[in-house]
């Protein structure tokens, strides 16, 4: 039996389950030594990519209806410190 992927656009409804995954990758980073502080959390998350003016725009892998990898794309956003960078 295959199981089947679908790529979407994220939603507003997936900020729980992509920022669990932005939490595991920052603690897998930290295994390897990167002491950068993640700042990026489900609050933020919700608030600068689905406000009024989103800083980024994502996208979510899925697979039987969960929520298994994500990508956000954007012209300036720094996501290790989760603000609008200033050009």
């Amino acid at each position: 039996m295959s199981t089947e992927c679908f790529i979407r656009e994220a939603r507003r409804h997936d900020v729980p389950a992509v920022a669990a995954l932005i939490e595991e990758f920052a603690l897998y980073m930290r295994e390897l030594g990167d002491a950068t502080e993640l700042r990026l959390n489900a609050e933020r998350l919700a608030r600068d990519g689905f406000g009024n003016k989103p800083a980024f725009r994502g996208l979510v892998a899925e697979v039987s209806g969960e929520v298994v990898g994500f990508l956000l794309h954007h012209a300036g956003y720094d996501t290790d410190a989760a603000c609008r960078l200033r050009f």
